[in-house]
């Protein structure tokens, strides 16, 4: 006579044997998706001698902790030493799975910083993409920690895989917004990866130096004309990074980058809202220095006002403000009447759209009443 649930114990213990000698990545996501705790058959999977069972569980942690890193943490450890293993596909889908848990839990996952900095050099593209990825999100909470991966990031710049080249400019921006000093010593190959062929690659490059030339224009200086080509690129998220990049470099400088007045012209008849906001933005900026030299702007930007975004309507006519000088009334009507800023609750004076604005009561430009 069985005693109660005696059978039941054994079909799970079963369905769990299965789970560790098959390695299927399906089975150990369809396993979470059931709401049963995965863990413990996970790290059984991660130490099987077969490499396809550990290849597979890892793939399988890293879709299982895009939708609830938390309940993957206790595998954290044993994915670390996997960074180790003889497989690249294994070292590989070790390190996007830390890359992945990462993004919600980048203090649990930093244990693995070294190991993920030596295969930064892994013969494998795959693992070294990965690798690279994984540090980008531990690099956005704790730059420090990244020191001595910045030099070995900088290599993979110029590595012969795109992917390997993007994720790497990728990893350098997220340590940049941090410590941007850190990453300077990237500029001279970000420059030349400006016109690489993949569009990928030369986003990320205008990205990383955005986030450089925000407090050192000098070190970017030799990108600007570079820049200013993205601007024609065939991509959208090129020509936004790049616009973005520019806006950056005209708060700090404004002079460096009027040449790039026609060309940001142009881009606020773009197809993209953001990328109209972040023209009429960095006109603006070019502006404070050298109103006459955007005044050529003035035809496109009145035309905005009638745009459908409200953060392009109010970027154009804050723009309209800088340019006219004098007292700017009728376009800071017309700002507060188009853009809708009628109290405090409005997304775009409280900086929560886009967080391009933050207005405050003693803003000179838009004066609000509460």
């Amino acid at each position: 006579m069985r005693l109660p649930g005696t059978r039941k114990r054994k079909r799970r213990t079963k369905g769990t044997e299965e789970l560790v000698v098959r390695g299927h990545y399906e089975k150990l996501v369809a396993y979470h998706r059931r709401g049963k705790p995965v863990a413990r058959v996970a790290n059984a999977m991660l130490g099987a001698k077969a490499p396809d069972i550990r290849a597979n569980a890892a793939r399988a942690l890293g879709t299982i902790a895009e939708d609830d890193a938390e309940v993957v943490l206790g595998t954290v450890p044993r994915l670390v030493r996997l960074l180790n293993d003889e497989s690249a596909r294994v070292r590989g889908n070790a390190a996007g799975a830390l890359s992945v848990i990462g993004e919600g839990y980048p203090e649990a996952v930093k244990r693995g910083v070294p190991r993920l900095v030596r295969l930064l050099k892994d013969m494998d593209a795959v693992v070294r993409g990965n690798a690279a990825r994984a540090l980008s999100v531990i690099g956005e909470c704790d730059a420090e920690t990244m020191e001595h991966a910045v030099p070995r990031l900088v290599k993979l710049l110029s590595d012969e895989d795109a992917y390997v080249r993007g994720i790497a400019a990728w990893a350098l921006r997220s340590i940049g917004e941090s410590d941007a000093e850190a990453v300077k010593i990237a500029a001279s190959r970000l420059v030349r990866l400006l016109d690489d062929g993949d569009r990928y690659v030369r986003s990320q490059a205008a990205s990383v130096l955005a986030v450089i030339g925000e407090s050192d224009v000098e070190a970017v200086r030799p990108a600007i004309p570079g820049l200013v080509r993205l601007l024609e690129d065939g991509d959208g998220d090129v020509r936004l990074h790049a616009v973005v990049a520019l806006e950056r470099v005209s708060e700090s400088d404004a002079d460096a980058v009027t040449e790039a007045v026609p060309n940001l012209i142009r881009l606020l008849e773009d197809g993209d809202a953001t990328v109209r906001v972040h023209a009429a933005w960095a006109l603006l900026e070019i502006a404070a220095s050298d109103a006459d030299a955007v005044k050529i702007a003035v035809p496109n930007l009145t035309r905005l006002l009638d745009d459908e975004q409200a953060g392009v309507r109010y970027s154009a006519a804050l723009a309209l403000q800088r340019i006219t000088d004098g007292d700017g009334n009728g376009v800071k009507e017309t700002a507060v009447r188009l853009a809708g800023l009628v109290d405090r609750r409005d997304a775009f004076v409280r900086g929560d759209a886009a967080g391009l604005f933050d207005i405050v009561s003693e803003d000179p430009v838009v004066d609000v009443e509460d």
